[in-house]
């Protein structure tokens, strides 16, 4: 075999490798969009450090990963709903081995990996209007992440975080809604002083 040869071989594999791994985050495209409530970048120390309750299936689903990509999106509007639609459509899963396409505990659950390329996961969550979507780098024991999805994970003082920044959300918005009443109430106001001036000038321009 010659030289030649030995260099065309070379850039072959080389370009089909390129090919296996040339799988980009999903969710890139849909966090540029801003609709979520919460965005997380986590590599291996901060997995470990989300971990503070020291939950086991948490720890034996994520010690391989090298890399976590977490969005979490309340679909409570109308145009939140229509753009995280649009951006399902737009995904092509084609190439893509579906691991899991089921209902627990009230929520469709879906996990993918590409083809011949066990490193990269995605998996969504959804129920109740709040889509859960991760993209994953690194090996995952997919026994120990649907058992998190049956029975829940406690992550003591990070769960906790997260539910006060919902609450805090949730709070956000009935002050959102009081002011828009505060400000209707206002212009209706402001109309009907007006209104009540022009009808005292014409009084008087009558008399």
């Amino acid at each position: 075999m010659n030289l030649k040869t030995l260099l065309c071989l070379f850039l072959c594999c080389s370009f089909l490798l390129s090919c296996k791994n040339n799988v980009t985050d999903p969710l890139k495209s849909l966090e540029e969009e801003k609709i979520h409530f919460l965005s997380l970048h986590l590599y291996p120390s901060t997995i470990r450090m989300v971990n503070i309750a020291n939950d086991s299936s948490f720890f034996k689903a994520t010690k391989n990963v090298k890399k976590a990509h977490y969005l979490q999106i309340n679909l409570d509007t109308p145009e939140k709903t229509a753009v995280y639609e649009k951006w399902q459509k737009e995904q092509d899963f084609s190439d893509w081995e579906e691991l899991i396409s089921a209902r627990m505990s009230g929520s469709l659950v879906s996990i993918y990996t590409p083809k011949e390329n066990e490193d990269l996961y995605f998996a969504s969550i959804t129920s109740n209007g709040m889509a859960n979507l991760i993209f994953l780098e690194g090996q995952v024991d997919l026994n120990q992440v649907t058992q998190i999805m049956q029975n829940g994970i406690n992550l003591g003082p990070v769960t906790d975080f997260l539910n006060d920044k919902k609450e805090t959300e949730k709070q956000r918005e009935k002050m959102k809604s009081m002011r828009k009443q505060m400000d209707e109430l206002e212009e209706e106001d402001s109309l009907q002083n007006e209104n009540e001036i022009d009808s005292s000038e014409n009084t008087e321009q009558a008399i």
